[in-house]
């Protein structure tokens, strides 16, 4: 008796379309274009960017896979950033 372990990581369709919302949510709730420090702005659209990346590639394993991860990481080095007031 052999153990399948074969598993398939990929979003389904209603989750990609929960986070492409999300992703127009964010942007439009964030409006960076309305920020008063490049910062901000440049947190609001990384968030952004992040969840239209997911919402694109459903978590496929290769390049898209680290795209996605990249815009996580630079995400979440913005709002550290931000919450520890650096650049303030």
């Amino acid at each position: 008796m052999s153990i399948d372990v074969s598993r398939n990581d990929q979003f389904t369709i209603p989750m990609r379309g929960i986070f492409g919302l999300v992703a127009i949510a964010t942007l439009l709730s964030n409006r960076p274009w309305d920020q008063p420090d490049p910062l901000a702005a440049a947190t609001a659209y990384a968030g952004s960017i992040m969840w239209a990346v997911m919402a694109a590639f459903g978590n496929k394993a290769g390049w898209q896979r680290h795209l996605t991860l990249a815009f996580a990481v630079v995400y979440l080095v913005l709002v550290v950033i931000k919450l520890l007031g650096v650049a303030a």
